[in-house]
């Protein structure tokens, strides 16, 4: 929990697909805890299929494993998947355990909506999501895969899931966590290594434009 170096670490930013991660943090709570099974049935809600940037491609009505889910809200952050599993028992309760999760890490914030769409949030805050997944027996049992297919019942063919964040492939310690871009926050990226008894989770911002610096 010791910062070694920040630089303008508290001001809150667009994070794009980076705020799913707050939902995948209340989702492996929900394993670690055993309220969320492996052989679970979980179904895609319409609003969970119409997640747009990263996806499993899930449709509406479609049934999955909720290991299978992990998997893929896990190694490419994918929306569609993090919704329908946070989602398992009720939207509403979702977002509030959400926001318990967040405050519980230190994390301030009030998401309304569970892929946290438009919320901003500061380079510690990342810091501390990473933290806290990299800590989840669940996430880690996902967090170093590289490349993986998953299989639907819809008669739909197998979908390709890809890590994009290579550093788990190419820097050793790796462990995760998650990258995200947009045209109103660039590239962001959440980083994780350990080597040794040291761990090191990391969020960087980037600048736009020539003038400003890297946060």
């Amino acid at each position: 929990g010791r910062v070694v170096y920040e630089y303008n670490s508290e001001e809150k930013l667009p994070a794009a697909g980076l705020t799913r991660l707050a939902a995948l943090v209340s989702v492996c709570k929900g394993f670690d805890e055993g309220r969320l099974k492996p052989g679970d049935a979980v179904s895609v809600s319409e609003k969970a299929a119409g997640i747009g940037g990263t996806t499993a491609f899930l449709k509406a009505g479609e049934q999955m494993d909720a290991e299978t889910m992990l998997l893929a809200a896990v190694m490419i952050n994918a929306g569609d998947a993090t919704h329908s599993l946070a989602a398992a028992g009720s939207e509403s309760a979702a977002v509030q355990e959400i926001n318990a999760c967040m405050a519980g890490i230190g994390v301030e914030t009030n998401f309304s909506e569970i892929c946290g769409a438009g919320e901003k949030l500061s380079a510690s805050e990342l810091a501390k999501i990473g933290a806290a997944l990299t800590a989840s027996e669940s996430y880690r049992k996902f967090g170093t895969k590289f490349y993986e297919k998953i299989e639907h019942n819809t008669g739909a063919g197998a979908t390709e899931l890809a890590n994009p964040n290579k550093l788990v492939k190419q820097y050793s310690g790796c462990i995760g966590v998650g990258t995200g871009s947009s045209t109103e926050a660039g590239y962001c990226g959440v980083f994780a290594a350990k080597r040794g008894k040291t761990s090191l989770p990391n969020a960087t911002k980037p600048y736009l434009g020539t003038s400003k610096k890297p946060t």
